[in-house]
């Protein structure tokens, strides 16, 4: 599934959790840029009675929060407690998290089965990173190309042993300049902007 796509349907599943509440959908919250791409986090305006904090976020799915983190290794407890720190903090600015797939209320229990999940999250997320780790040294490995050639590079295809191969090689036109580049930036007269 591709980002777009995903953000759609995450989307769609934060709507209508949201119309369940009551709640009327404000701006996406593009502008916090430690949101996570697989958080989707909408400003909200409630109906006066619905929620203290008269704003929140509302999220798909809490696994945006364990996306990438830096957690110790083999520190399970980290997971938890890194999650429910971000909380407290958005708790203190008046923002409460608010999950379409995974809301499980209020109080203790509640946030004992939050932090399982968060837990289950993790592990997920960790899980995924490997498994895409593994295919694209796999892809590299049998001749394909993970991304796109950088400036100065071409992406090409090749036929070696009969098989198609692709790999990366210099542009015929552009690698000179690319070497010319990176000489006038060495000379201190110029800079990245005027480059």
């Amino acid at each position: 599934m591709t980002e777009g796509f995903f953000l759609l349907a995450a989307a769609v599943t934060a709507l209508v959790g949201l119309a369940g509440m009551g709640g009327v959908l404000g701006t996406r919250a593009r502008s916090a840029a430690r949101w996570r791409r697989s958080l989707v986090a909408y400003r909200l305006k409630f109906p006066r009675g619905l929620d203290p904090a008269a704003a929140g976020g509302f999220l798909a799915g809490l696994s945006g929060l364990s996306a990438r983190r830096r957690v110790r290794p083999f520190a399970a407890g980290g997971v938890v407690f890194e999650v429910s720190a971000n909380k407290r903090r958005l708790l203190k600015l008046g923002v409460r998290l608010i999950s379409a797939k995974e809301n499980f209320g209020e109080g203790i229990m509640a946030d004992a089965m939050e932090a399982m999940t968060d837990i289950f999250n993790e592990v997920q997320v960790r899980l995924n990173g490997q498994d895409i780790k593994t295919k694209m040294h796999n892809r590299a490995r049998n001749g394909g190309t993970i991304s796109r050639a950088k400036v100065g590079y071409l992406n090409v295809r090749k036929r070696i042993d009969g098989a198609e191969v692709r790999t990366v090689e210099r542009d015929p036109e552009r690698a000179s300049l690319m070497t010319s580049a990176f000489e006038w930036f060495a000379t201190g007269r110029f800079t990245v902007e005027t480059l």
